[in-house]
């Protein structure tokens, strides 16, 4: 430190003073934001997609680290690439001819995209890039570039914007997602509700058919059954019939031989009585009709 007679020390020697914080040049940062993708850090290759707080990426870089699940914390609102925009750049005629030249520019004021000169933003339906200056210069209902319609309103994304402003677009997105989730599921619980109550309402028509079916088959079987059963008793009336035809006819020769029989007998009984009435005639009167005399008996007491 000296102070031994051989040197002589100065202030800044013997005082120790913080050092001044280094302070990053903002024109770089502009340039690193326009030139390299927000993830990779490797320059801005198409095709180029940007977020909802309207950072650039690489699409090849996005794609590999969400399929091996490396996004830094900083990008965890990025689930797929659904929560991504696809841009349509503008290529400038000017990149590789003149020296700082940027690689694109507005296909209308022809504002090259490196920051220093505006911002940019996307429109969130097509996905073609224009200046600010363009979008307030020109006001129109269609994209300068490709004629979709849009809406200045809701459709426009702003590019890199500022730090304050990158939060809000978030916030705005992340409260939009939540909507769309909430809103679709309602329409697949109504649309659930619906197809069962169309599900309960087929059911209950397909059994009344069945009901209906069985009513008009039960009415059928009915007819058929009491024809069957009328069939069934005329046949069993028709064998009793027959059987008592069958039975009359086989006592019809017994009881003609009995009628027979008892009639001759009665004959026979007919003209015995006639003979025994001739016989006790011609014994009581004679033949001129007079009347015998009783023959006298003699009682012996």
């Amino acid at each position: 430190m000296g102070c031994d007679g051989g040197s002589i020390p100065t202030r800044c020697e013997l005082v120790k003073t913080k050092k001044k914080q280094e302070r990053a040049d903002p024109n770089e940062i502009t340039r690193v934001k326009w030139t390299l993708c927000a993830l990779s850090k490797e320059p801005l290759t198409p095709p180029i997609v940007a977020c909802p707080q309207g950072q650039l990426f690489n699409k090849e870089a996005v794609i590999t680290h969400l399929l091996h699940k490396t996004l830094p914390s900083a990008f965890s609102y990025i689930k797929g690439m659904k929560d991504l925009l696809e841009l349509n750049w503008a290529e400038n005629p000017e990149w590789g001819k003149v020296e700082g030249a940027a690689r694109f520019a507005c296909p209308v004021t022809a504002i090259q995209a490196n920051g220093r000169h505006g911002g940019f933003a996307a429109l969130r339906g097509c996905g073609c890039v224009l200046s600010e200056r363009a979008l307030r210069e020109v006001p129109s209902a269609e994209c300068l570039q490709c004629r979709k319609p849009f809406s200045s309103e809701t459709d426009v994304l702003p590019l890199n914007p500022p730090p304050e402003l990158a939060e809000q677009l978030l916030r705005e997105w992340k409260a939009q997602q939540q909507s769309l989730r909430k809103a679709k599921s309602h329409t697949k619980k109504s649309s659930k509700r619906r197809e069962k109550a169309a599900a309960d309402d087929g059911a209950a028509e397909m059994k009344e058919e069945q009901g209906n079916d069985g009513d008009d088959t039960r009415k059928r079987k009915q007819p058929e059954q009491g024809h069957k059963t009328k069939a069934s008793a005329d046949k069993k009336s028709n064998k009793k019939s027959d059987e008592k035809a069958t039975a009359a006819a086989a006592k019809r020769p017994r009881v003609a031989a009995t009628t027979a029989a008892a009639a001759a007998k009665t004959a026979a009984a007919t003209a015995a009585a006639t003979q025994m009435s001739k016989t006790v005639y011609e014994s009581i009167f004679l033949p001129n009709g007079q009347r015998q005399k009783q023959p006298t008996f003699t009682h012996y007491g």
